[in-house]
């Protein structure tokens, strides 16, 4: 199969191998005839012409790619500079490299406060499930009550009402007379 790509970026880096080290270039490449920003990693013991002329290349120069699949994997066979040797040439120029904006997986403020609340709510009606249970004077508790206690802890959780009062006097008497 052959393809044109300009190359974006080439990057080389020293490998260690049982014999030594091995030089591996990181190529970084737009294919000309699909648009894809892709990657292909050269080694300099594979197709030596290859590795010879890739890792001369600058961003912006672009090259016919002739590839063959050789077992599971698609190498690099013959690479040769195209007509017009570069994107800057005469030739008519390739879109220039732009990569979307990754989209946040974060939550936004408002996402988060809403989740706050939930979480507020949902420990809030397990708390009245364990207070309204423990009432000796009721057998089967009642969901209205359930609800009812539980929107009361919500409120005093996120501060929605009035503050407790904490004084003896404020007390109501349950001393019966």
């Amino acid at each position: 199969m052959k393809f044109q790509v300009e190359i974006i970026n080439v990057q080389s880096s020293t490998k260690p191998a049982k014999n030594g080290t091995y030089t591996q270039l990181d190529v970084a490449y737009k294919r000309l005839d699909t648009g894809k920003i892709e990657g292909k990693k050269i080694m300099s013991f594979t197709n030596k012409d290859v590795f010879s002329t890739l890792s001369k290349a600058t961003t912006g120069n672009v090259f016919d790619v002739t590839t063959e699949k050789v077992g599971e994997y698609w190498q690099w066979i013959e690479v040769n500079a195209a007509s017009g040797g570069s994107a800057t040439s005469d030739a008519p120029q390739a879109k220039s490299f732009s990569s979307p904006t990754p989209k946040s997986t974060y939550e936004t403020p408002e996402e988060r406060a809403k989740r706050q609340i939930l979480i507020v709510r949902q420990s809030s009606l397990a708390q009245a499930v364990e207070i309204l249970s423990v009432n000796p004077g009721k057998d089967k508790l009642q969901l209205g009550d359930v609800l009812q206690m539980a929107d009361k802890l919500v409120d005093w959780v996120l501060n929605e009402t009035k503050p407790v009062s904490m004084s003896i006097e404020d007390m109501e008497d349950d001393i019966p007379m």
